[in-house]
């Protein structure tokens, strides 16, 4: 299981969502019942480990030992469950006990009687347990871990656990113990909680709804210069078989499921919208691309892209390279801008375009001239027709622009 484990961390470090989804499943009900043993409310365990799970994933690039992982998520968890017990509101709350709605309703009103007694025994029984005994009590009853998982989640020995499971049994005796067994497997919440959390990952600002941001403000200057262009409206969830038509790399994506992947530019974005169109084509189209990167105060896993795309006869690197200099002394007020070369896949003659701000060249987009292979691909013929792409980065456009220092201060 270890190994496994750590393969699963490894692949989420590196992007793959349903790795992580695999990793929530997995901890999900002992995080569940470790908040629940520290809050005594269902509803704030739940919190707390969507939450955690969230924190988690964004910080899996500091945690250096996948093996360690079980250790690592705890201590995020117990950072969770002290805050939501420090709100004003949780600061002096009884403890709940939230067996009630878990008893099963399909039994007689004499046997529900009797449940609800036992219950109310239980709830006193417990309290007399120590915290250690409670914690450790509820997570070898919520789900089938092992003494060993527990321990590593703990961070004790497994004799510490098997010690602590004795004292609570003898405590509670064998009816109490089978009550608890019943009851505590209903912490866990349903299935969609997993597909919550990933949402959760996903569920970044769109910087291009919003007039005032700056993020739009640089999108309406770009446009400003772009009037005889068509824009396209595409999707950030693009199916991975034609990506692969596209020839291109899904090994640093995120994956949504079997079938389709976020998109990490905004390149492809349009190429699909080129398949179904002959030149002489203008094309643009701007909006989020998540990549699996480390997150810092210029980079972030969510941003935006605008792309623009050109194909006619006698399109030249010249033409290209004036378009770029045209969109960015607009947008920018004729700052001082150069192209530096660089190789991009599917492109001849591409370069990166860089801007001096206060004295330091930043790079804020790439472009290049389609090879004669990528025009094939769309079924174009390369004697004929030529053409360009441009991509540019909306966030770092807006951080020099408007003196911005921190990406996520443009949210």
């Amino acid at each position: 299981m270890m190994i496994e484990l750590e393969k699963m961390v490894v692949a989420a470090k590196n992007g793959d969502l349903k790795a992580y989804e695999k990793i929530i499943e997995s901890f999900k009900p002992m995080a569940v019942g470790y908040s629940f043993s520290i809050l005594k409310d269902r509803d704030n365990a739940e919190d707390a480990v969507q939450e955690s799970f969230i924190e988690a994933y964004y910080s899996l690039g500091s945690l250096k030992q996948p093996a360690a992982f079980p250790g690592w998520f705890k201590k995020i968890v117990f950072k969770q469950c002290d805050r939501i017990r420090r709100k004003p509101e949780n600061r002096n709350f009884e403890p709940i006990d939230d067996t009630d709605s878990l008893v099963c309703q399909d039994i007689s009103p004499e046997e529900k009687l009797e449940k609800s007694e036992l219950k109310n025994k239980i709830g006193s029984l417990i309290e007399e347990l120590t915290e250690d005994q409670k914690i450790t009590l509820t997570l070898f009853y919520i789900k089938d871990y092992s003494v060993r998982d527990i321990s590593e989640f703990l961070e004790i020995t497994v004799a510490t656990v098997k010690k602590r499971l004795y004292d609570a049994r003898q405590m509670l005796k064998e009816r109490m113990t089978k009550m608890v067994k019943e009851t505590v497997p209903g912490l866990v919440p349903d299935e969609i909680f997993s597909k919550k959390i990933i949402s959760e990952l996903l569920k970044r600002p769109k910087a291009l709804i919003g007039e005032q941001n700056p993020v739009k403000k640089i999108y309406d200057s770009i446009s400003e210069t772009l009037n005889d262009f068509e824009f396209i409206s595409t999707d950030e969830k693009i199916n991975k078989t034609q990506l692969r038509k596209l020839k291109k790399d899904l090994s640093n994506m995120y994956h949504l499921d079997e079938d389709k992947v976020l998109r990490d530019t905004t390149t492809e974005s349009l190429l699909l919208e080129l398949s179904k169109r002959q030149p002489p084509v203008k094309l643009c189209t701007a909006g989020r691309v998540f990549r699996p990167n480390k997150e810092d105060t210029t980079h972030s896993k969510v941003f935006n892209q605008y792309e623009i795309m050109e194909i006619g006869e006698g399109i030249t690197k010249e033409m290209m390279q004036d378009r770029v200099e045209k969109i960015i002394n607009h947008t920018l007020n004729n700052i001082e801008m150069r192209f530096i070369e660089f190789k991009y896949p599917g492109y001849n003659c591409s370069y990166d375009f860089e801007v001096l701000k206060d004295g330091i060249w930043i790079s804020v987009g790439g472009c290049g001239m389609m090879n004669a292979d990528l025009l094939k691909r769309h079924k174009i013929d390369s004697k004929i027709y030529s053409g360009y792409g441009i991509g540019l980065g909306l966030e770092r456009l807006a951080m020099i622009k408007y003196g911005v220092n921190k990406i996520d201060e443009l949210i």
